[in-house]
């Protein structure tokens, strides 16, 4: 008996990322049955006669039937299966039909990834392919119907009882560009799209909010836009398709001057409605129509809108029905370069899928997933006596949006997005950044306690870029420092001290007691920086009387701000006039004269030498400075903190030179050439910490070495010169900033180091 070959068609195939949709037919003939079909794919074949349904095609039936029995059999294919693997990329898809009598139909068609166009498949053939849905298992034919965006027959009707959906407005934003919105008492109403009736493609909504609580009545507010391959023909008629489970609404929309004055219709439109509604559909109409197809003046009717809307958000989110709570106790600017965020959350994960950050006419940003939680034992007691259940004992959150926020934005505004599809936002009124960037960073440093849990995560994502953020943006003095000289210059002097003052300059006339009796200082560039406006006044007027007293001479130069440390002695050393720098601090005293001349002398004795450095002693002989190690802080995460070996012992070191990884800036000496090949100090350091072991890192770096001159020993008083920066909370937690920082900058370098020590 002669074999018959069966014929066979696929009308579509689709492909997810691990799926596979496939509807077609299939005529047997010769009295062979199909029995199963195999994915030929490049791993060989996949048998899928688990996931073949056989469902009637009257169309096919009504071409090949020869008899009332052939007219009966079910001819339509269906495959719906998830996929182990990917199936290859080349568009293509081939099928291997496996019949009773032991042959088999060979078939290739087009894969299509798209789900517009599967959605478009679905809608013109909804009738046939409910056959194929009833025979799917529950699981594969919601995932399907969801991506068709079809209504679930198997779910109860939810429309039952409710009148039918309403439209309020649709206009044309631009030529293409179509807006739809109405309302539902339905809470299960679905906004699929539009289909234009003159050639039938339906054009999905690329979003729609369905779930959003309008002020009045109780209705749920939609949402949709659509965008037009071109504009609508003068008689086009255009069908908005909505469902609620399985009823299926299709609603002319009567469009006659629609595509005249959209902006003006939507203002009026939003007139009254809340401001929540109102700013859901602002951020809809804001994301499909770019300022670019817009005119200048609705793009700015768009932006007034937004910010009316947002001035009237109320200030915090709390919906005790949803258990959501969402306060901020800080909203401060950074700069413009974005705002640090400090507050406290009841967010039920169940509940919520995201809070994001957003300011008027600009992109949302996400903010739920990256911010630092942390204890808030107050909030967790008053939550406690109301009854809250409260998953976590880590109610408050830290966290640094680095959105660029424009000059003169007074308000910006959370959103706390459900999973129900439901959207709550309250505003955060934005005050005006500061002027001095050190009160911008107090807020900032302020705001977080060192034995957090999670120190360094915290540093690494909100504090230090905040930080960073608002230094960067520091202003530079307009014009040039101030000058003023004291006595006659030496002609040619061996070295430069540079000396910056900082909240007193009464040391200048107790380290002149000392200079006097020295001929190497007396014939050496001294400059004293004065680095704060507070007291440049007072030391103009101290530097005549220890000028006329000592007739030591030296250098007064005005920086016209408070730059830091950092700045002040870059700023010195760019005057500098002598062979070799030294740094020195204000509360640095010598103990001898000829303590300068040993340390030049030194430095050009020792082999590769770098910077050079004294012993530092405190008034009792102890030790405060005999070089400096590098030792982790397991209590801050890990970072690399500058350790002073011997600190507060008896002074019993060696005399001979010493080499460290690093060395104080309060006395430190290393060449002029050197100092500007390697430009100085790094700025990036915050008032004064770390930028003299970052500076000795960058010497040894270059292949010199950094030496430690144990006989040579001065005074020093320790921090003196900087006991007015301010309280010690914010103090410590700007050097756990400048340590964080150093750490990020050198860490390899210093675990290289240490470890080949």
């Amino acid at each position: 008996m002669a074999t018959m070959t069966p014929s066979s068609c696929i009308d579509f195939a689709f492909a997810g990322q691990d799926s596979l949709f496939v509807f077609g037919w299939l005529v047997e003939r010769g009295g062979a049955v199909l029995q199963g079909v195999q994915l030929r794919g490049e791993a060989g074949p996949i048998d899928l006669a688990g996931h073949l349904y056989r469902f009637p095609r009257p169309d096919v039936a009504s071409l090949w039937a020869q008899d009332d029995e052939t007219v009966a059999r079910d001819y339509g294919v269906g495959i719906a299966v998830q996929l182990e693997q990917p199936l290859r990329a080349d568009g293509r898809l081939a099928l291997s039909f496996v019949l009773s009598d032991g042959t088999s139909s060979e078939i290739e068609a087009a894969l299509s990834t798209d789900e517009d166009r599967f959605a478009e498949f679905v809608a013109g053939q909804a009738d046939r392919l409910e056959r194929l849905f009833a025979a799917l298992d529950e699981t594969e034919a919601r995932r399907l119907r969801n991506v068709a965006g079809l209504p679930d027959p198997d779910q109860a009707d939810a429309a039952l009882g409710f009148p039918a959906p309403q439209i309020d407005l649709v206009c044309f934003l631009t030529a293409t560009t179509l807006l739809v919105i109405g309302h539902s008492l339905d809470p299960e109403i679905e906004a699929i799209g539009v289909r234009m009736r003159a050639n039938g493609t339906l054009l999905r909504f690329r979003r729609a909010d369905l779930r959003q609580p309008m002020a009045s009545e109780g209705a749920g507010c939609f949402v949709g836009l659509v965008t037009l391959e071109s504009p609508p023909a003068a008689d086009e008629e255009l069908v908005l398709y909505l469902s609620a489970k399985t009823t299926l609404w299709p609603k002319p929309l009567g469009l006659a001057g629609s595509t005249a004055n959209g902006f003006a219709a939507l203002e009026r439109h939003l007139q009254v409605s809340d401001p929540n509604t109102q700013l859901v559909i602002l951020e809809e109409v804001a994301r499909a129509t770019p300022h670019w197809q817009i005119t200048a003046a609705d793009a700015l009717r768009l932006g007034a809108l937004w910010r009316a809307a947002v001035h009237r958000l109320p200030t915090t989110v709390d919906r005790a029905d949803l258990g959501l709570r969402l306060i901020t106790d800080l909203v401060h600017p950074v700069g413009g370069q974005g705002v640090f965020l400090v507050g406290w959350a009841l967010l039920d994960r169940d509940v919520v899928r995201s809070v994001s950050f957003r300011v008027p006419e600009s992109p949302e940003v996400e903010i739920w997933r990256d911010w630092i939680s942390h204890q808030r034992p107050d909030v967790w007691q008053a939550l406690k006596r109301e009854g809250a259940h409260l998953p976590s004992d880590e109610l408050g959150f830290t966290c640094f949006v680095g959105q660029p926020i424009a000059r003169g934005q007074k308000s910006a505004y959370l959103v706390v997005h459900c999973r129900s599809g439901l959207s709550l936002r309250m505003k955060l009124d934005l005050p005006a950044a500061p002027h001095d960037p050190v009160e911008t960073l107090r807020p900032i440093l302020s705001s977080f306690n060192p034995a957090h849990r999670d120190l360094r995560a915290l540093l690494d994502r909100h504090i230090g870029p905040a930080v960073q953020a608002a230094w960067s943006v520091r202003k530079r003095p307009a014009g040039e420092p101030v000058v003023a000289e004291f006595g006659a210059p030496a002609a040619n002097p061996e070295v430069s001290l540079v000396i910056p003052l900082y909240g007193r300059f009464d040391f200048i006339e107790f380290q002149m007691t000392q200079f006097v009796d020295d001929p190497f200082v007396r014939g050496s560039d001294i400059i004293y920086v004065v680095d704060d406006p507070a007291i440049y006044d007072q030391t103009r007027q101290a530097c005549l009387e220890v000028s006329r007293f000592f007739e030591v001479p030296f250098r007064l130069v005005y920086a016209r701000r408070n730059a830091g440390f950092a700045a002040a002695t870059n700023l010195g050393a760019s005057l500098a006039r002598g062979r070799y720098i030294l740094m020195m601090n204000s509360d640095v005293m010598p103990k001898r004269p000829g303590w300068l001349d040993e340390l030049v002398a030194a430095h050009r004795a020792l082999p590769d030498p770098g910077a050079v450095a004294p012993k530092l002693i405190y008034e009792d002989g102890s030790v405060q400075h005999a070089g400096m190690q590098f030792m982790r802080m397991p209590a801050w995460g890990g970072l690399w903190v500058n350790d002073h070996p011997h600190k507060g012992q008896p002074n019993l070191a060696a005399a001979e030179p010493v080499e460290f990884l690093a060395l104080t800036g309060a006395c430190l000496l290393l060449r002029t050439t050197l100092w500007r090949e390697l430009d100085g100090l790094s700025e990036d350091y915050i008032i004064g910490d770390f930028e003299d072991s970052d500076l000795c890192l960058r010497i040894l770096e270059g292949g010199r070495r950094n030496w430690l001159l144990p006989a040579i020993e001065l005074y020093h008083l320790e921090r003196q010169s900087q006991d007015r920066i301010g309280d010690t909370e914010w103090r410590r937690n700007l050097s756990l900033y400048n340590c964080w920082m150093h750490t990020r900058r050198w860490d390899e370098a210093i675990a290289r180091r240490v470890e080949a020590r």
